[in-house]
């Protein structure tokens, strides 16, 4: 095989075989041409997760939908581990709103279409998902950190300037919210 590099991206060539001789003379005839190809950028694979999230969540395959998803996400969120999470100190540290967070160095690197993409399969990532049981203590945990995740894409979406993704993130999270908003107290705080 021959590599050819060097070419500008987004143009299209063609190749073929030649034979010159040691005073640059072509020899013979100039072999047969291939069909044009494309120089062509790649697709960025955050984008391609984004994507195939999208479709999979179409076609009902939520276990593919959340992978894919989790994917973009697990790029550009840090998630703090159980183990540091659960022996942490101060009590406002342990609470499951501050186990996620956004990795500053990736987020301002990223041009607006893979913050667009993140957005998305955090979306994406939300609807693949079972809703928790917000009668439990687990699934209001899970909740508020499924409302941490939107939170981060709002952030995200406020970022990339895209009015339409920011309203989607923040409606989510209001409706996400409402059901542990609704529960009657238990106990009177003290």
């Amino acid at each position: 095989p021959i590599t050819v590099t060097g070419l500008p991206t987004n143009d299209s060539y063609v190749f073929a075989v030649a034979a010159f001789d040691a005073n640059g003379e072509l020899v013979g005839h100039l072999g047969k041409m291939c069909s044009p190809i494309e120089a062509l950028n790649p697709l960025p694979l955050p984008l391609i997760w984004s994507y195939l999230s999208k479709r999979a969540l179409e076609l009902g395959i939520d276990s593919v939908a959340a992978e894919s998803s989790y994917s973009v996400i697990a790029g550009v969120v840090h998630r703090l581990s159980e183990a540091s999470h659960s022996n942490v100190g101060r009590g406002w540290e342990a609470k499951p709103m501050n186990s996620l967070s956004l990795k500053p160095s990736i987020v301002d690197r990223m041009p607006d279409c893979l913050l667009q993409a993140f957005v998305s399969s955090v979306c994406v990532y939300v609807d693949s998902k079972p809703v928790p049981d917000n009668s439990t203590i687990a699934g209001q945990v899970t909740t508020l950190k499924t409302a941490k995740l939107l939170q981060l894409a709002s952030k995200v979406a406020s970022i990339a300037v895209d009015h339409r993704m920011l309203l989607e993130t923040v409606w989510r999270a209001y409706h996400i919210l409402i059901p542990i908003l609704k529960l009657e107290q238990s106990a009177p705080y003290t």
